[in-house]
């Protein structure tokens, strides 16, 4: 039986027993839930973090070369807080979005930054902008960008 012919139920049975599978063998990121923030948990050598993990945590291992990616040319990377932790390589770059697919004055594009950590211990590595559009001021939800990195072993 094809998972097309399968009932919806069994289908979603299989998928989170297969899920379950995976998270015990270990080979998946561990994700835990507290209160102010997600912590991932990473065992590859490159992450890239964007938008959806502002303020969350992400814990990485020495040597993971970490990027930090924000979907508008508003934005102004800070860098990391603690670089002996976590070490800017080279500084931001700015990519614009292909001529023809925005409109002018959106910020459209990306701002991009890599680190490398460094060290057992912790970094935030923050953002700012003040411009969320043509003429339109960023409230302070939208023109702040933090995540906090560990650097464990």
């Amino acid at each position: 039986m094809t998972s097309d012919h399968m009932p919806r139920r069994i289908r979603g049975l299989l998928g989170a027993a297969g899920a379950a599978a995976v998270l015990a063998a270990g080979s998946a990121p561990a994700i835990t839930a507290s209160a102010a923030t997600v912590h991932h948990a990473v065992t590859q050598r490159a992450v890239t973090v964007s938008e959806p993990d502002n303020g969350r945590t992400i814990t990485v291992r020495s040597g993971t070369r970490v990027t930090l990616t924000l979907h508008s040319t508003y934005w102004s990377i800070q860098g990391s807080s603690a670089p002996t932790v976590l070490h800017q390589v080279g500084g931001p770059s700015t990519r614009p979005a292909k001529p023809g697919t925005c409109v002018p004055g959106q910020g459209c594009g990306t701002v991009s930054a890599t680190f490398v950590a460094l060290s057992r211990g912790s970094a935030d590595l923050t953002a700012s902008r003040t411009t969320c559009g043509e003429a339109l001021r960023c409230t302070p939800a939208q023109g702040t960008y933090f995540v906090h990195v560990v650097v464990a072993g």
